[in-house]
């Protein structure tokens, strides 16, 4: 099946395979640059709980729910990858075919019991207000030997390995046979945990009323190596055709500024704020 048409985005030179990338370009919005900031503020606290990955690649990306029914967005749109001492990151992978032309690509295996080893992280922002509910999580993975990740139990949670599974192995978390070429419904393609692995109970991701309006972290794990991820949706529908997925419309993509710079943008409408009340109360 052919993806769906999105826009151009020329690779620099720092976006080889297998290497990761430093900066990204603005795609997929139209929004004034105000609108840049809101959501970095919102995210700075979600951001911070990673200071113990010593290895971090960022891009400062953030996705934007547009649809009240689903998030769609592509596997190279992570807002930075982060693994433990020198561990080898997730990166962008030039992709001929794929959307957009690159993919998601997975370091080395992390494939034995124990702590978390190299994180792509996804930040999301929910902004409908009939955003609340459980949504499905469906990749399309492409290309690679590799046809397995960790996925996390709920947003803004790590996955866990074994240790939370005591003789079970690392086997009991992994989604697992990943279909190439095609798209794959979790906890309908491959192994994966019994339901009790997720926050909801059930092989979906939760998005509760008082989290519209806020940024999410939806963190994938490396399991095997050279895996890649073409897209990714996040839907309230389970059992969606192939086709029916290529149809959706991407969610819009932005760059943002880094969190301190957030801060000082935030001070300094807060002190022009300020400065206005004070001279209308002269």
């Amino acid at each position: 099946m052919n993806p769906p048409t999105t826009e151009t985005c020329i690779p620099s030179k720092s976006q080889r395979v297998g290497q990761p990338i430093a900066t990204a370009t603005r795609r997929h919005s139209s929004r004034s640059p105000l609108f840049t900031i809101a959501p970095a503020l919102l995210g700075i606290a979600v951001a911070t709980q990673f200071a113990a990955h010593a290895a971090t690649t960022s891009q400062n990306l953030l996705i934007i729910q547009n649809n009240p029914d689903y998030v769609y967005f592509e596997g190279e749109s992570f807002d930075r990858a982060t693994a433990p001492g020198s561990n080898p990151l997730w990166t962008v992978n030039n992709s001929a075919g794929s959307s957009g032309g690159m993919t998601l690509l997975a370091p080395l295996p992390n494939d034995t019991p124990g702590a978390n080893d190299s994180l792509a992280i996804f930040r999301l922002q929910i902004g409908s207000a009939t955003a609340p509910g459980d949504y499905f999580l469906y990749a399309f993975r492409t290309g690679g030997a590799g046809d397995s990740v960790f996925a996390p139990p709920s947003f803004n949670a790590d996955p866990f390995q074994s240790p939370e599974f005591p003789n079970a192995g690392n086997a009991v978390n992994r989604w697992n046979a990943l279909v190439n070429d095609s798209w794959n419904q979790l906890g309908a393609n491959g192994d994966f945990p019994g339901t009790g692995y997720f926050a909801t109970n059930a092989y979906t991701y939760r998005v509760a009323l008082g989290d519209v309006g806020t940024v999410l972290e939806f963190r994938l794990e490396a399991r095997e190596a050279s895996a890649q991820f073409d897209r990714f949706v996040l839907h309230k529908t389970s059992g969606l055709t192939g086709a029916q997925l290529d149809a959706l419309t991407f969610s819009t993509v932005i760059v943002i500024p880094e969190p301190s710079t957030g801060i000082l943008a935030f001070g300094g409408v807060v002190a022009l704020l300020g400065v206005a009340r004070r001279r209308r109360g002269a």
